[in-house]
């Protein structure tokens, strides 16, 4: 979706700086040009012109590029030329005639605006924020640069600078309600909710009746623990709008929190009385009843197909809540057919990210032990509570509980992968490498295993002709996936190829949701690689205004300034 709204903000920003030009641009020939070559260019041009006001378009573009070689330098006729081309959305020519136009009238922004916009139709997006940068440069004052700026920026994933250009917008305009709507917008985006808090406050202040602004209002307050102003803040907006985006599910996020079950139950019905329930709902129902002591409740609710697992599980333990036999339920759990990892993944997640994960994760461990001392356990609840005590970094209890459920239950590709991930926080590359090497082993076209023993062994430079082959093989099972594009730039960088991980990594970030420190952190490796320090720098800024806490970024930016401030 964000995707699509961007490739409408391209297009308009486009014909919005096709207005800008100048269709009565005077002819400004060379001095000495000769007085037959003008008239050539002059008979040239208006019969362009008739064609094109005959709907004649390759007619007139090609009259044009005749006019254009009788008088190269003159750009008016560059300009209706690019219109032409825009019409016809042949935005390479609209690329090259507009290369021209800015290098005969460098000073006109209107040029740069709509080269800019040819190059973000052709996916060039640092191009396009050159020219954006240069329509800034000729005319700081004019938002039209910013503005344009933006749009380049955000396809290239570059929230940094796109929270520059917004500080610069509201510079201009401090009571814009959308701009500080959108700078706050941009910092939930880079995981800064709450720098967003502000941005998102002043946008409401600013107009009472933006939803929206009041909707992320209330989740930055949720993602920062702050409970009750996410109540009341998302009370409001469902009381304006009951089924209005996330907002139920965050308001019975934000009511439980503050021990609210039932009324937490009570707005999560909104989405199913009216017919808005995704499957997330259904497994958030099944937890609140459970959570509220509502054992009978939690079978009533309809299982979603897309969680057979968890659905079965939350069933035994309403059953069992309620004194009912449950022990056939947990002990069918392994012969389920369903993917526990995505499960865990999709569903599971959701209710950490939503109910607190110390505090969900700690719920399930109680009821996954409960079972295991009645002696109901399976794989699947004891792999689930390896999982539940990882959330609650208790890893070396984690691993002892995977062990155990390894040698009673035999191998598993999932259960090797969490190994491999407890392994990989403990720093033991063998045993990673181990428990990875098993894992593909029972799941050989898994692409998220292959991706994560090739990333160890590009962390580690050692390996990198397999690394290269197990990322490759990802990339052809999940082309364009952010992770293993990164993956495999950061072996290229391994192997010395500076500008092959550029291209990756530069890749793996325009494909991202969010922007990344670790992968600007990549990317200024990979410059600095290929020597081009300013660069890294810039990139290891990113960076560090993403994550402070890097490791190592800003011991290099320290380094590499002081070098480049010649100390």
């Amino acid at each position: 979706m964000i995707r699509m709204a961007l490739c409408g903000l391209t297009v308009l920003a486009v014909f919005v700086g096709c207005a800008y030009l100048d269709r009565s641009a005077p002819f400004i020939g060379p001095p000495r040009m000769e007085p037959a070559d003008r008239a050539e260019a002059m008979n040239h041009f208006l019969l362009g012109m008739m064609h094109e006001a005959g709907g004649r378009l390759e007619e007139a573009a090609a009259t044009l590029e005749t006019a254009t070689a009788y008088d190269s330098r003159n750009p008016g006729l560059y300009v209706s030329l690019m219109q032409i081309y825009f019409r016809m959305q042949a935005y390479e020519d609209v690329a090259r005639t507009g290369e021209r136009a800015v290098e005969l009238e460098p000073g006109d922004p209107s040029l740069w605006v709509v080269l800019g916009g040819a190059y973000l139709q052709l996916g060039r997006y640092e191009a396009a924020a050159e020219a954006f940068r240069e329509v800034i440069h000729i005319d700081p004052d004019s938002p039209l640069g910013y503005e344009a700026l933006i749009l380049a920026e955000e396809n290239t994933n570059d929230l940094v600078a796109t929270l520059d250009i917004y500080d610069k917008l509201i510079e201009m305009s401090p009571d814009s309600a959308t701009l500080h709507l959108q700078r706050g917008l941009n910092l939930i985006r880079m995981d800064n909710p709450k720098e967003a808090r502000e941005n998102l406050a002043r946008a409401l202040e600013l107009d009472p009746t933006l939803l929206r602004a009041r909707y992320l209002l209330g989740v930055a307050h949720l993602e920062v623990d702050d409970n009750e102003a996410a109540v009341d803040l998302l009370s409001t907006l469902v009381s304006q709008s009951p089924t209005y985006q996330g907002a139920p599910e965050h308001l019975a996020a934000a009511l439980t929190r503050t021990n609210r079950l039932p009324r937490a139950m009570q707005v999560l019905n909104i989405l199913f009385a009216r017919g808005y329930a995704e499957p997330r709902h259904h497994i958030q129902a099944m937890y609140l009843n459970l959570r509220g002591g509502r054992y009978v409740a939690v079978e009533r609710v309809e299982p979603p197909e897309e969680a057979p697992i968890l659905s079965q599980l939350f069933r035994a333990l309403g059953r069992r809540g309620r004194g009912a036999p449950y022990e056939d339920l947990v002990r069918e759990l392994d012969t389920i057919d369903g993917n526990l990892r995505e499960e865990v993944n999709t569903f599971l997640h959701d209710l950490f990210y939503l109910y607190g994960a110390h505090d969900t994760a700690a719920y399930f461990k109680t009821e996954l032990r409960s079972l295991h001392k009645d002696g109901a356990s399976s794989r699947v609840t004891e792999m689930l509570l390896a999982r539940c005590l990882i959330a609650l970094d208790q890893l070396d209890e984690a691993l002892y509980t995977l062990h155990v459920t390894l040698r009673a239950h035999g191998p598993d590709a999932a259960l090797h992968y969490y190994l491999a991930s407890i392994y990989k926080a403990q720093d033991e590359l063998r045993s990673t490498e181990y428990h990875l090497k098993a894992a593909l082993e029972l799941d050989p076209d898994n692409p998220e295993y292959m991706n994560f023993l090739g990333y160890l062994y590009a962390e580690e430079n050692m390996n990198l002709e397999e690394a290269r082959e197990l990322l490759q093989r990802a990339l052809k099972l999940d082309p364009g996936n952010p992770y293993y594009l990164d993956s495999l730039g950061w072996v290229y960088y391994r192997m010395g190829d500076a500008g092959r991980a550029i291209e990756l990594i530069r890749q793996a970030i325009r494909n991202m949701n969010t922007d990344d420190a670790v992968l600007r952190d990549h990317l200024g490796d990979a410059y600095l690689l290929r020597g081009d320090v300013d660069r890294a720098i810039g990139e290891w800024e990113r960076a560090y205004r993403l994550d402070p806490e890097l490791n190592g970024v800003k011991e290099k930016l320290k380094k590499y300034q002081d070098e480049m401030n010649g100390r």
